[in-house]
This record gives C-alpha cells, sequence and structure tokens, in this order.
C-alpha cells in the first residue's frame, strides 16, 4: 500500500456551500449564503479528478461519479481511497518545549472544528463565526452588467490564514508561527505511479471557483498519528468519529425507515443505523453513541457532539455540466463507541456509499488515547 496527503491552501478566501446554489434572484431581496469551513468530499475527488483530466468529451452518465471514479482510477489505480477533508496547520513556538507542531482539525458539522495538536496532544473547538469573512453585495444583470434593484445579498466565506492563525494562538500560544495550512486529504493506493499522477500547481476549487495552490506531502499525518496511538495499546475499543458526510444507501435507507416507527429513543435508532453500516468492522454487537470527546466528568463547559441525520448534495458533475443529486447522510461530527477488528481497515475504507471518494471518513481512536489529550475549552463556553 502506497500513501501521500494533498494540501489544498486557498490563496485569499475560500467558499464551501453545502446547502445547494446560490443566487440573490432564486432566494429574493434578502439572499444570504454561508460557506462551511471545509468542502465537501467531492470537491477533493473533483480535484484530483480535474488536474488529470485529459479526455474532456468523454463523459459518461451512471452513477452520480462515474466520470470521477473513471478518471481516477487511471490515475490512482484500480483500487484507492481518499480519506477526509480535514483542516491542517504545521506552526512553529519557541515558547515550548516542542518546537514543531502539527494540528489536524475534524469537521463538527455545522460550522465547526475540532482541532488537536498532535504534538502537545491538545484540543480545542473552533467557531466558524470567529474566522468569517463578510461580503455584501448586489446582484448585476447578466446582459448589461447593471444592477438590479432591490437584489442585494450577503456572503460568509472564510480566511484559511485567519484560520490557522486561530488555531495556533488557542493550542499553541500567541507566539505560534504558522508556516503551512489548508485543506488536506490523505490517498491510500497500491500502485506506486499514483504518488507521481498528482500535479501540484494554481487549481480552482470550491464555490466561485477561489484560486488555490495543490500540493502533496508524503506523510499522512492522521493515519500516523493514530498508527502510533493503536501501536501503543491493548484495547480493541474506539471512539469513532465521523469526519465527512456518511451517503446512506436507497437500500439501507428503505430498510432503517421502514422500522423507525418502531424506535421511541433517538439513540437506538442512530445505534440500529450506523450499526448496519458499520457491522463487518465491530468485534460484537456493543455500539454505543456518545456526546462528549472526553468524560465530561474531567472537564466542564465541553461541546456536545450530536448524531445529525439529514441530506445533502453530492457536488456538481463538471464532466456533464449538472448538479448531482441530494442523498440522506450522516453528517460530521457524530460519535460512536465500539469494540474494532481493524482500525486500519475501518479507517481507509470508510463507511456508506462512494465511500472510496472520501465520503463516510470514520477516525477510530483507541478510548486509552482519550485519557491522555487535554481539552482546551473556548472562554465563551
Amino acid at each position: 500500500m502506497y500513501k501521500l496527503s494533498i494540501l489544498i491552501m486557498h490563496l485569499a478566501t475560500s467558499s464551501f456551500r453545502w446547502e445547494g446554489e446560490f443566487t440573490p434572484e432564486i432566494r429574493g431581496p434578502t439572499a444570504f449564503a454561508y460557506s462551511e469551513i471545509l468542502p465537501l468530499p467531492s470537491t477533493i475527488a473533483g480535484v484530483l479528478a480535474y488536474v488529470n483530466w485529459k479526455d474532456k468529451n468523454k463523459c459518461v452518465d451512471k452513477d452520480p461519479f462515474s466520470n470521477t471514479k473513471r478518471v481516477l482510477s487511471v490515475n490512482l489505480g484500480a483500487k484507492f481511497s481518499i480519506r477526509g477533508p480535514y483542516f491542517y496547520v504545521k506552526a512553529f513556538s519557541s515558547n515550548n518545549k516542542v518546537k514543531e507542531h502539527e494540528v489536524i482539525c475534524l469537521h463538527k458539522y455545522p460550522k465547526k472544528l475540532l482541532c488537536i495538536d498532535i504534538s502537545l496532544r491538545r484540543a480545542t473547538y473552533i467557531i466558524a463565526e470567529e474566522v468569517g469573512v463578510q461580503h455584501i453585495g448586489i446582484a448585476l444583470r447578466n446582459d448589461t452588467k447593471s444592477t438590479i434593484e432591490g437584489l442585494i445579498y450577503t456572503q460568509v466565506e472564510f480566511s484559511p490564514k485567519l484560520l490557522a492563525e486561530a488555531i495556533a494562538r488557542k493550542l499553541i500560544g500567541n507566539n505560534a508561527l504558522v508556516k503551512e495550512y489548508g485543506v488536506l486529504a490523505e490517498v491510500f493506493c497500491f500502485d506506486d505511479n499514483c504518488r507521481k499522477s498528482v500535479k501540484e500547481g494554481i487549481i480552482v476549487a470550491g464555490g466561485e471557483s477561489r484560486p488555490a495552490l495543490l500540493k502533496t506531502m508524503s506523510k499522512t499525518p492522521l493515519y500516523e498519528f493514530l498508527e502510533n496511538e493503536w501501536r501503543k495499546t491493548n484495547t480493541s475499543r474506539a471512539l469513532l468519529y465521523v469526519a465527512s458526510p456518511i451517503v446512506i444507501s436507497k437500500v439501507h435507507e428503505r430498510d432503517t425507515n421502514d422500522s423507525v416507527h418502531a424506535f421511541t429513543n433517538p439513540r437506538d435508532y442512530a445505534i440500529k443505523c450506523i450499526g448496519k453500516l458499520l457491522n463487518k468492522y465491530l468485534k460484537a454487537e456493543e455500539l454505543t453513541v456518545r456526546s462528549y470527546i472526553i468524560d465530561p466528568a474531567k472537564s466542564i463547559g465541553l461541546e456536545e457532539h450530536r448524531t445529525i441525520f439529514t441530506v445533502v448534495g453530492l457536488g456538481y458533475d463538471l464532466c456533464l455540466n449538472i448538479p448531482r443529486p441530494i442523498r440522506s447522510s450522516i453528517m460530521p461530527g457524530a460519535l460512536f463507541e465500539a469494540t474494532i477488528k481493524n482500525w486500519k481497515q475501518l479507517y481507509i475504507e470508510g463507511a456508506g456509499e462512494y465511500k472510496e471518494l472520501g465520503w463516510g471518513t470514520i477516525i477510530p481512536i483507541p478510548t486509552t488515547a482519550l485519557n491522555t489529550l487535554e481539552l482546551k475549552v473556548a472562554k465563551h463556553n
């Protein structure tokens, strides 16, 4: 198995809208668009496919990701897996014993991040509003480029640089110097050529086609963190963090919905649903829902995690020039605890539909590692 990471660093602001298309002419006179901190997995897979897209006239219409998978299988091999996306920060500090810090941030939907300093074993939550950049504008006519009276809109985006600096200040200190940052995804493949297939350079990614720098990294920081933690423990008990939307198959959705009225407790319904999705990875049916990343008795004012079932669009097919369909999903930030068989298999493969493209990324953290995690609680909590 070969592995690498890709890092997408936006040169200005970034815009990742999860709630569908946005235009002032459709939404009315007070249109409002809000960006998530991290993109959908389709954005990452789309970037990797687009930089290697040679035959732009060969488009097929089978499943929503036929064209993306066709291009990626040529460059990454027949069997590949993309994990993430995450937000990544590398920073330096002169005030701590640890000079170099790597931080991996996991999505907590909506509009939050759980950031873990791998070096200091310290974690904190980042709220989107702290790093949002607001723009106010007015709609233009397509033909004359003149303004349309009354169609004012507000759009909130993010500055990745400001986000990286805010994360470094909270976890490391005010004197932390950010060296590298951006949206990170880890890629696993079984063809040595896959390392050379990703072309570095300037790309466009996300809403409004914002320019970004795409680069590759030989290391996979989250995978290596997990590998180190699992090497030090004898337990099979793990906290399962849903890091990207789990797309529920239509068959699974129908089977689960047929029995939804049999559940009086929402937690029982969540356990039933996620238990079916993760069945082959579990040692026993001991799956439970967790609300907190660590034991609430060890700290006060902790962020609560909820299992959110909703629908999400699967992105935009540039080859066919059409939006992909909306599907039922379990959103990032859901927490579960279970006894698992193989953490590597669970992490690399993921759960749900289109999991090889980054959807359904599950982070299996050994429960013993949580006992050593220092959680920095935000002041406003």
